[in-house]
C-alpha cells in the first residue's frame, strides 16, 4: 500500500561515465552557442511538465533505476541517460541546437522501451512521449524561424527549472540487507529471498518468493511495496490506510515465524495490495501494480493449498473458568490454533471472543507453553527405560529396505524418531496433538508388522500406553495453565451476549457484487456512477458539501470485519449521492433503488440477528422507495410532478413543509418507529401537493406565473392521487393485508382516499359558487371601494412606491435589520399589495452564510447567499435600498445594471459589494444545502446583464460560525435535537365515559376518575393493558431494587399524580428459598415469567422505569409488539402462589384488553414461521 509515486532509485553521480555523454562543466562553450538557451530551456520545461492520463512522465525518467535493484537494466541499455543528465548538459551549455537535445530525449525514450515489456504501461508512456517531444521541437523550430534576430542574444533571467534539476541529488541506494538478488534463472530465482529467511522453502517462502520475483515482461512489479512511505511527506497515506503494511514486514514476520497458516501470510498481503489500490489512484501505475500482484497472490496461495472460502479460527480468548470443559473437548480449545483449519460448531463459536491481535496467530506465551509440551513429548518417550532398558531403541531409525522389503510393502506411512526429531526442530508441530499423532503412528507400525509376542510388539503396546497416560498429564497442566492465564484478563459483563460468526470474503463480496451488478427494469446499470468519485476538477463543490467522499471501487478494495461495516460504508456512499443531488434527479433514485437492493440482500445473511425494529425499518424504507420511484404506464416517474413543490409558499397547509426528501431524511435518522406515524407524513406530502395544485388562491397564480412545473397543475393533482393509490395498494401488499405487519394504517383504504377526495372537490366547488354569488354586490354603494380596489390592483401588477422610490417585483432589496449588530437581511420581491391601508411586498429570503447552520471551517464563495423557502409579507418601508442577486451561471462573467429609469435616482451604490452570488438552496427546518437547478425567480426587465471588464475568479473563503448571535438559534438548536428523537403519534389522555367509570367506583369510599389512557409527555404514555418496570424494595427477603412487571388494569389521578394498579409478575430468580419451591410446571423458557398470584400491586407512574411485554406461549412463538425491544419480551405460562409457595400453570391465561377507537393500538409484527424456543 505504498501511497507515494514512485521515482526509481539512482546510482551515485560518478558511475555514469559510461553514459550517453559525459557530463563536464565547460563554461568556455558560452560563446559558441549557435541557439538561444531560452529555447532549450522551455524545450526541457515541456518535457519535464508533460503528463499522459494525469499521468507525470517526470516520475519515470527523471532519474536512473538503481544499479542495485537492476542490475541487468545497465546490461541491456548501453548508454543511460535521464532528464537529470539532460538538465545538467544545458545548465553547461553543451547543445548547441535543439536537435542535440532531442537526440538525448528520443535517446532517453528509446532505452525505456527496450528495457520495458511492450505491453507494460512504461513502454506505451514512452512511446506517448516521443511523439510529444517530437511536437514540441517542432513548434520551437516554428518559432526560431520568425523571431528576429536579436532575440539569439543570451539574456539573464531568473533561476531556471533545468539548473534546479541539474543541482539535485541522486536518491541513496538501498541497504544491502533489504536488498535480495533476483537470479536470471528460475531455478536460482527461488533461492534469492530463502537464504535470508532462513530455514525450508515451505509455502510461505514459496508464496512471498512468487510475488516478490514475479515480472510483467522485464519490469519487476514489487519495488513500490518493499517499504512503507515515510510520514514526514505521507501524512495523508497513515490517515486514511489504518493498517499500513509492506513486504520489509511480512519478510520479518516469515523470519520470526509468527505465521501459523498459510491463509494468515495471504490476508497480509491482500491487505499490502488492497492498501495501495485503496490509497493511489485508479490506472495508475502503482494501482496497476497492485492489482496484479494481488491476483498473482491468489493465484500462487490456491497453488499451494489455500482455500480462500474455507473459514478460518483467529487468535480468540477463551473464558475456561466460565465453561465447563469436558477432556475430550480439550483438545479442541487448547489446540485452536492448529494449522488444520475446521469449521467451529455454533457451541463453540458462542465461547469465543473477537480477536484484537491483526494475524492468527497464538499468543507468545501460549505457544512457548506448547513448544514446552511438544519437547516433553518427545524427550519422556525417547529416554522411557524399565528394568535399565530403552525401550525406544528399536525404533530410532527405520528398517533397512535391502534386508526388509516387505516392511515397505505392508507400511504405507513409515516414519522413526529421528524424522520425528527433525520435524520438532524445524517446529512443523504447531500442537501436542500433531506429534503424539506421530509417535502412535510410528508404535502403530511397529505392531502391525511384528507378531504380538516378540519384544519390539510388547515395546510398542507398553510405550502408546505411557505416551497416552504423559500426553494426559500435560493437557491437564495445561488447563490450569489457561485457566490462570485467562482470570488475568478483561472478562465481559457476565450478561450471555450473542455471537456471530464473521462473514466470509465471498460473502461480502457477494453483497458488493449484488449492488454492482444490479440494473433497472430497462436493462441499466445503476451503479455506473457509483463506481468512482468525481473529478475534483469538474466538481469541486462536491468535495467541500461531502465530507467522507467514497466509491464503490473504494469500498471493494477494503477488508470488511462485519456485514455492518461494509453497510455503513455503502450507506454513507448512498447518502452522499442524495445529499448532493436533488430529489428526482436520476442518481438520487438510482441511490434509493440501491439501498433497497442492499437491505433486501443483507436480510438473508443477518437472520441470525432477531430485531423487530430493524423489521419494521426495512419494511418502510422499501414502501418508500418504490412508492418514490413509481411509474406510470410510459414510463414516467410520479413524482416528477412534485420537483417544485419543495419550496415554501404563502398558503402552506401545514407548518412543516412536507417534502419526499423530508422523509427520507427522517427514515435515515430512524425517527420513524410505527407505519401509521410514517404514513401520516406522507399523506401531508400527498395532501399538500393536492392542496397547492388545487385552490384558486395566489399560490396557483404564482406558481403559473413563475412556469415552475414541468407540468400543468391538472396533471401534478393526477399525479399525486395516482401515486397515493399505488401506496395503498403495495401496503397492503406488503403488510400481506395484516398478516404480516397488522396496524392502523391499514384501515386508510382507496374507498377512504376517494371519499377525502370527494370532500375536497365540493368543499372547492362550494367556495367557488359563494365567491360567484358574491361578485353581483350593490356596486353603486362601493364604487369608492372599487376604485381603490383597482388602484391598488393596478399598483401591485408591476410596482410599488417606498420612501420616493419605485420597487418593481424582481428587485432585489435590503430590509432593516432587528438589531444594529446584524447586517440588513436580502429579500427578492415576488409581489405586492396592500393592508390596512399600508403597502407591503411579499419576498423570498436569502441567507448569508453567518445565518447559516455549517461545519466550522466550511468555505464560501464571496458575496455568496442562500435561497431558503421562507416566504415573508414585510412593509415597504423597511426597505433599506436596491441589491441584486445573480446566479452562479452568470454573477463571475456579467454585472447588472439598471436601464430604461426615468426620474429615478435608485442604483446600486456599490457594485462590488451589493451584488451577491447564490449556487445552493438552503432548508431551514433541515439544515440541508442543495445545488439550484433551476433558477425560477421572478423576472426583472428593468435590470440588464453587461460583460464584466474582467472575469472574476471564483474563491472560496472559511468563515467563522456565529450562529450565536442569530435569532433563529434557538429554534435551530431545537430542530437539531428533535432530528434524532423519534416521530410518535399523536396522544390524548383519554378518561372512561361516565358508564364504565361508575362500575369502576362501584364499592368504592371515595370517587375518582379513571382513565383509558394518560400522556405524560410527547413520548411517554400508558394505557390500559400495557406492561411496565417498576422498582421496590423488599425488605422481608433482603432485595434492594428489586425490578417487577406490572401489568395496567386501573388508571386514576391522586394528589396531582397518576397511580396505576394492576398483577404483577416476577422471575423465577427472583423468588426467595428456591430450593424449597414446588414446582408442577414441566418446562421452563429463558425469558419466562410468573405472575404472582396475590393481590394487585397500587404504584405511582413516577416509580415506573420503562415499558416491556410478557405474551403467552402461543403469542411469544407468533408475533411481537414492533415498538417493544426483544430484550423486553417475556412469556408467561404459570403462576407463582405464596401460599403452598409453589409455581403452578395459569387455568385462564393472561387477560385481553378492549380499547376504545381513540386509545393508541399497539402494532404487531407476526412471523411467517413459529419460534422455536430454548427451554
Amino acid at each position: 500500500s505504498i501511497g507515494k509515486k514512485r521515482r526509481p532509485h539512482q546510482q551515485s553521480h560518478d558511475t555514469l561515465s559510461n553514459g550517453a555523454t559525459n557530463i563536464k562543466a565547460e563554461s568556455n562553450n558560452n560563446n559558441n552557442l549557435a541557439i538561444d538557451p531560452y529555447y532549450l530551456e522551455e524545450f526541457f520545461t515541456a518535457i519535464y511538465n508533460a503528463t499522459i492520463e494525469q499521468r507525470a512522465m517526470v516520475d519515470i525518467f527523471l532519474f536512473l533505476p538503481s544499479r542495485k535493484l537492476y542490475p541487468d537494466y545497465y546490461l541491456v541499455v548501453t548508454q543511460p541517460i535521464d532528464l537529470k543528465i539532460v538538465a545538467t548538459k544545458i545548465d553547461n551549455n553543451q547543445y548547441s541546437s535543439l536537435d542535440d537535445m532531442e537526440a538525448d530525449l528520443l535517446l532517453m525514450v528509446s532505452n525505456a522501451k527496450k528495457y520495458n515489456d511492450p505491453k507494460s504501461q512504461i513502454y506505451k508512456d514512452a512511446s506517448a512521449l516521443k511523439k510529444m517531444i517530437t511536437t514540441v521541437k517542432g513548434e520551437l523550430e516554428s518559432a526560431l524561424k520568425t523571431v528576429k534576430s536579436d532575440r539569439l542574444r543570451t539574456r539573464k533571467r531568473d533561476v531556471l527549472l533545468s539548473s534546479e534539476i541539474a543541482h539535485l541529488d541522486y536518491p541513496e541506494e538501498p541497504d544491502d540487507a533489504d536488498i535480495i538478488q533476483i537470479k536470471p534463472n528460475d531455478d536460482a530465482a527461488a533461492d534469492s529471498d530463502t537464504s535470508s529467511l532462513g530455514g525450508e522453502e515451505d509455502s510461505f517462502r514459496l508464496l512471498y518468493d512468487a510475488v516478490k520475483n514475479y515480472k510483467l515482461g522485464a519490469q519487476s512489479l514489487i519495488d513500490p511495496f518493499m517499504k512503507l512511505p515515510k510520514k514526514r511527506f505521507h501524512q495523508d497515506y497513515y490517515e486514511e490506510v489504518k493498517r499500513p503494511i509492506s513486504m520489509s514486514s511480512i519478510k520479518n514476520y516469515i523470519k520470526k515465524g509468527e505465521y501459523v497458516y498459510l491463509a494468515d501470510l495471504v490476508e497480509d498481503l491482500k491487505l499490502m495490495f488492497n492498501n495501495a489500490m485503496q490509497y493511489n489512484q485508479e490506472n495508475s501505475l502503482i494501482y496497476n501494480s497492485a492489482k496484479r500482484l494481488l491476483d498473482v497472490t491468489v493465484q500462487k496461495a490456491r497453488e499451494l493449498g489455500y482455500d480462500e472460502d474455507e473459514p478460518r479460527l483467529k487468535e480468540v480468548r477463551v473464558n475456561i473458568s466460565a465453561i465447563s470443559v469436558k477432556e475430550e473437548q480439550l483438545e479442541a480449545l487448547t489446540n485452536h490454533y492448529s494449522p488444520t483449519r475446521h469449521r467451529s460448531s455454533p457451541a463453540e463459536a458462542t465461547n469465543l471472543h473477537s480477536p484484537t491481535a491483526q494475524r492468527g496467530r497464538p499468543p507468545k506465551i501460549l505457544q512457548k507453553h506448547t513448544e514446552q509440551n511438544i519437547h516433553a513429548l518427545y524427550t519422556f518417550i525417547h529416554e522411557y527405560q524399565e528394568n535399565d532398558i530403552d525401550l525406544i531403541t528399536p525404533f530410532l531409525e527405520l528398517p533397512s529396505a535391502s534386508e526388509y522389503p516387505d516392511y515397505y510393502e505392508s507400511i504405507k506411512q513409515p516414519i522413526d524418531m529421528t524424522m520425528i526429531k527433525d520435524r520438532m526442530d524445524k517446529g512443523q508441530y504447531k500442537r501436542e496433538q500433531d506429534i503424539a499423532d506421530d509417535l502412535n503412528r510410528m508404535l502403530a507400525n511397529a505392531k502391525s508388522y511384528n507378531a504380538d509376542e516378540s519384544s519390539i510388539f510388547k515395546s510398542a503396546s507398553r510405550l502408546k500406553h505411557v505416551l497416552a497416560d504423559k500426553f494426559e498429564v500435560l493437557m491437564k497442566k495445561k488447563k490450569k495453565f489457561l485457566e490462570k492465564y485467562n482470570s488475568n484478563r478483561v472478562v465481559n459483563s457476565t450478561i450471555p451476549k450473542k455471537s456471530f460468526n464473521s462473514p466470509s470474503y465471498k460473502t461480502l463480496n457477494s453483497l458488493i457484487q449484488t449492488i454492482k451488478n444490479h440494473s433497472d427494469q430497462h436493462g441499466r446499470i445503476l451503479s455506473t456512477v457509483f463506481l468512482t468519485l468525481p473529478a475534483k476538477i469538474d466538481y469541486p463543490d462536491y468535495y467541500e458539501i461531502i465530507q467522507r467522499p467514497i466509491d464503490l471501487k473504494r469500498i471493494e478494495s477494503r477488508q470488511y470485519a462485519s456485514i455492518q461495516e461494509l453497510s455503513d460504508d455503502l450507506q454513507l456512499m448512498l447518502d452522499n449521492a442524495c445529499l448532493y443531488n436533488e430529489p428526482g434527479s436520476t442518481i438520487y433514485r438510482d441511490a434509493l433503488s440501491l439501498q433497497n437492493v442492499f437491505l433486501a440482500q443483507r436480510r438473508k445473511y443477518v437472520n441470525s440477528q432477531f430485531n423487530v425494529q430493524n423489521l419494521v425499518h426495512d419494511l418502510l424504507w422499501d414502501l418508500f422507495i418504490r412508492t418514490f420511484n413509481a411509474e406510470d404506464s410510459q414510463g414516467r416517474f410520479y413524482t416528477d410532478s412534485f420537483t417544485d413543490l419543495s419550496e415554501q409558499v404563502e398558503n402552506e397547509p401545514f407548518e412543516i413543509v412536507y417534502t419526499f426528501d423530508l422523509i427520507k431524511q427522517n427514515l435515515r435518522q430512524r425517527r420513524y418507529h410505527r407505519l401509521d406515524v410514517f404514513q401520516d407524513d406522507l399523506f401531508r406530502v400527498f395532501e399538500r401537493a393536492r392542496h397547492l395544485s388545487n385552490v384558486d388562491s395566489q399560490v396557483r397564480e404564482k406558481y403559473l406565473q413563475k412556469k415552475m412545473f414541468i407540468s400543468n397543475l391538472r396533471q401534478i393533482y393526477q399525479d399525486t392521487v395516482q401515486l397515493q393509490r399505488y401506496y395503498i395498494r403495495l401496503r397492503d401488499e406488503i403488510c400481506d393485508n395484516g398478516n404480516v405487519l397488522r396496524s392502523s394504517a391499514l384501515l386508510f383504504t382507496e374507498n377512504r382516499l376517494q371519499e377525502e377526495l370527494t370532500r375536497e372537490r365540493l368543499k372547492k366547488d362550494a367556495i367557488t359558487n359563494s365567491n360567484q354569488n358574491s361578485m353581483p354586490a350593490d356596486q353603486s354603494s362601493n364604487d369608492g371601494k372599487k376604485d381603490s380596489s383597482m388602484k391598488n390592483s393596478l399598483s401591485t401588477e408591476n410596482s410599488s412606491l417606498s420612501k420616493g422610490e419605485t420597487y418593481y417585483i424582481g428587485d432585489f432589496v435590503y430590509i432593516e435589520p432587528n438589531d444594529d449588530k446584524s447586517e440588513p437581511s436580502i429579500f427578492c420581491i415576488e409581489s405586492f399589495e396592500r393592508k390596512d391601508n399600508e403597502d407591503n411586498f411579499t419576498g423570498l429570503h436569502f441567507y448569508r452564510p453567518q445565518e447559516t447552520y455549517h461545519v466550522s471551517g466550511k468555505k464560501f464563495l464571496r458575496q455568496e447567499v442562500f435561497l431558503t423557502q421562507s416566504v415573508a409579507n414585510i412593509p415597504m418601508n423597511k426597505i433599506q435600498g436596491l441589491c441584486h442577486v445573480l446566479h452562479i451561471k452568470d454573477y463571475f462573467k456579467y454585472q447588472p445594471a439598471i436601464e430604461n429609469q426615468t426620474n429615478c435616482s435608485l442604483n446600486f451604490q456599490n457594485v462590488e459589494k451589493d451584488v451577491y452570488v447564490c449556487e445552493s438552496r438552503y432548508n431551514i427546518k433541515t439544515k440541508g444545502v442543495k445545488k439550484i437547478k433551476w433558477w425560477n425567480l421572478p423576472e426583472n426587465k428593468r435590470v440588464k446583464l453587461i460583460p464584466r471588464e474582467t472575469v472574476l475568479e471564483p474563491v472560496r473563503e472559511q468563515l467563522p460560525l456565529m450562529n450565536n448571535h442569530l435569532p433563529h438559534q434557538q429554534s435551530t438548536s431545537d430542530n437539531e435535537i428533535n432530528s434524532i428523537e423519534s416521530i410518535d403519534k399523536v396522544k390524548e389522555t383519554i378518561p372512561y365515559d361516565s358508564v364504565i367509570n361508575d362500575k369502576l367506583n362501584e364499592n368504592a369510599s371515595e370517587r375518582k376518575q379513571f382513565y383509558e389512557q394518560i400522556v405524560i409527555s410527547s413520548n411517554c404514555f400508558y394505557k390500559i393493558g400495557d406492561y411496565v418496570y417498576y422498582q421496590e424494595n423488599d425488605q422481608i427477603n433482603n432485595q434492594l431494587n428489586k425490578t417487577s412487571i406490572l401489568r395496567i388494569e386501573k388508571i386514576w389521578q391522586e394528589n396531582n399524580s397518576y397511580i396505576i394498579n394492576g398483577s404483577t409478575f416476577i422471575r423465577s430468580c427472583d423468588i426467595p428459598n428456591r430450593n424449597q419451591l414446588i414446582v408442577t410446571t414441566k418446562t421452563s423458557y429463558v425469558q419466562e415469567v410468573v405472575k404472582c398470584d396475590d393481590s394487585n400491586k397500587e404504584i405511582s407512574v413516577d416509580n415506573v422505569k420503562g415499558k416491556c411485554s410478557v405474551l403467552s406461549l402461543k403469542q411469544y412463538r407468533t408475533y411481537r409488539l414492533t415498538e417493544i425491544p426483544e430484550t423486553d419480551v417475556y412469556t408467561c405460562e404459570a403462576k407463582y402462589i405464596r401460599d403452598d409457595h409453589s409455581i403452578r400453570s395459569l387455568t385462564k391465561g393472561l387477560k385481553r384488553t378492549s380499547l376504545s377507537i381513540k386509545a393508541l393500538v399497539d402494532e404487531i409484527w407476526t412471523f411467517r414461521k413459529e419460534l422455536m424456543l430454548k427451554q
